[in-house]
């Protein structure tokens, strides 16, 4: 790789800042440095992704709104749940819940874009449900969890 041209890593944050998809911004960052698209391509998929997101943001905010998951019998909608109730669902429940949030970052407004206070302030609701996943041994994929934390 020449020098000066931006590490994938690089990129993906770059790509984050402007559509909060990180399988995609990371995808489109690999797909850049193996040359299958060019930045300006992939710069333009994103602002395709945003302006789309614009037009459907009512729905999409509406999907989130209504997303469940099952603990113990019972069908729970994640928005109407508090922390402290999301730390107590059974290990399925909650590997859901995590796995959500950490696709859906800004979801229920849990983590924030604001630049006014610390990233470890915006993030912590993503914070504490991934110390909580890595003190239960979920299996996830925690280097990307950790990556996503370091984006916001």
């Amino acid at each position: 790789m020449a020098s000066g041209t931006p590490t994938v890593r690089e990129r993906t944050r770059e790509y984050y800042r402007l559509f909060p998809d990180y399988q995609l911004c990371r995808t489109l960052a690999e797909n850049v440095r193996d040359q299958v698209l060019t930045h300006p391509q992939a710069l333009h998929q994103l602002a395709r992704k945003a302006e789309a997101e614009r037009e459907n943001r009512e729905a999409i905010r509406e999907k989130l709104a209504h997303r469940s998951v099952i603990d113990r019998g019972r069908r729970l909608r994640l928005a109407e749940l508090s922390l402290r109730r999301v730390l107590r669902l059974e290990d399925e429940a909650f590997q859901e819940a995590v796995e959500f949030y950490f696709q859906n970052p800004y979801a229920h407004g849990r983590t924030w874009r604001g630049r006014w206070a610390p990233r470890w302030v915006r993030s912590l609701f993503l914070r504490v449900l991934f110390g909580h996943a890595r003190g239960r041994g979920l299996q996830l994929d925690y280097d990307e969890y950790f990556e996503i934390l370091r984006l916001l």
